[in-house]
C-alpha cells in the first residue's frame, strides 16, 4: 500500500512542492489507483507532476464533502485530461455551505463556484466496496459528542432555511490489508470515533492498522480533544498520519496520551506512506 500527500497546509522542505489549505491524498493498493479529495485549486495536480504520478491513471476520485478545501480542485480536472464520471461525490455536497465567524459569513462551499458539476453527484445512502477490499464509508450516524461537528458551519438548504450542518455528504475510505484497515478521512466532520465504528460494522473487520487524514479538533476544547483521545485508545491504532484540521495542539496530545508505542506522523505536503506488508 501507498498513500501519498499530493496537498496539505503543511510543507517541509521540499523538491518544488507547494501546500495549499486542504487535502488530497494518491492511493496506491493492490494495482488499483485512486484519488481521495482534490485541496481547493490546481496544487494537487502541479505537485502529482513533480512527483511523477499521473493522476488519469486513477479509476475513481472521492470526494470527502463539499468544502471548497476539499472539492474545489475538481474544476481543475478535465484541462488535464481527467474524467468527471470517475469522480464519487454526494450529490449535497452541491448544498450551499457557509462558515458564520464572528456575525461574517462566509461562503466555504462548491454549490456556487462549481455549480456546473452539480450533475456528477450521486445519491450516497450507503456504503459500499469500490473495488475490491476498498470501501467507500457514508452515512455514518453521530451517536457520541467526541464529533468534529463544529458551531458556525453551516448549511442552506434548497428552500433557503440556515441550518447547522451535519455534514450527510460526508464519504469516508476504509481499506482491507492483511493487517487491518486503514482508515482515510477528509475532516471527521461526523466524528472520529463514529467513523471508526462504522467502518468495522461496514467491513466486518475489527483491526484498525492506521487513520490517515483530518480529524477537525483544531477548534475543539482541551477536554474534548482528551476525551476523544481516551475513546481512541480502545481501538489500538498503530500509526496515525494526522493533518488538515486535526491541529497541532491536538497532535501534541496525541504523543503526550496514546501510547509510546503509537506512531504519530503530522502530515505534509510530499509525505510517502509505503508499507509493502499492507497487502
Amino acid at each position: 500500500m501507498k498513500v501519498i500527500t499530493l496537498c496539505e497546509n503543511r510543507l517541509e522542505p521540499s523538491f518544488g512542492l507547494k501546500a495549499s489549505h486542504g487535502l488530497s491524498l494518491y492511493i496506491e493498493h493492490e494495482n488499483h489507483h485512486l484519488l481521495y479529495d482534490v485541496g481547493q485549486d490546481s496544487v494537487f495536480i502541479e505537485n502529482a507532476q513533480i512527483l511523477g504520478i499521473d493522476l488519469s491513471a486513477c479509476e475513481n476520485i472521492i470526494i470527502s464533502h463539499g468544502h471548497l478545501d476539499h472539492a474545489g480542485g475538481l474544476s481543475y480536472l478535465k484541462c488535464n485530461g481527467i474524467d468527471y464520471q470517475k469522480v464519487i461525490i454526494d450529490k449535497n455536497a452541491f448544498e450551499e455551505r457557509i462558515r458564520l465567524n464572528k456575525q461574517k459569513i462566509m461562503d466555504i462551499g462548491i454549490s456556487n463556484k462549481l455549480s456546473y458539476l452539480k450533475n456528477i453527484g450521486q445519491g450516497i445512502d450507503r456504503s459500499f466496496e469500490i473495488v475490491k477490499g476498498i470501501w467507500c464509508i457514508s452515512n455514518v450516524k453521530v451517536s457520541n459528542r467526541y464529533c468534529g461537528l463544529e458551531k458556525g458551519l453551516l448549511i442552506k438548504d434548497r428552500q433557503g432555511n440556515i441550518k447547522d450542518d451535519t455534514f450527510q455528504d460526508e464519504l469516508n475510505l476504509a481499506i482491507e490489508t492483511s493487517q487491518g484497515l486503514v482508515v482515510i478521512s477528509g475532516c471527521s466532520h461526523c466524528g472520529i470515533i463514529n467513523i471508526l465504528e462504522h467502518a468495522q460494522r461496514v467491513t466486518g473487520i475489527n483491526e484498525i492498522n492506521t487513520f490517515i487524514g483530518g480529524m477537525h479538533l483544531t477548534f475543539a476544547s482541551k477536554e474534548d480533544v482528551l476525551a476523544t483521545i481516551n475513546e481512541l485508545k480502545r481501538f489500538s491504532i498503530k500509526r496515525f498520519i494526522v493533518g488538515h484540521c486535526t491541529g497541532l495542539d491536538a497532535i501534541t496530545l496525541m504523543k503526550e496520551q496514546l501510547s509510546k508505542d503509537v506512531e504519530i506522523i503530522n502530515n505534509y505536503v510530499g509525505y510517502e506512506f509505503n508499507k509493502e506488508e499492507l497487502i
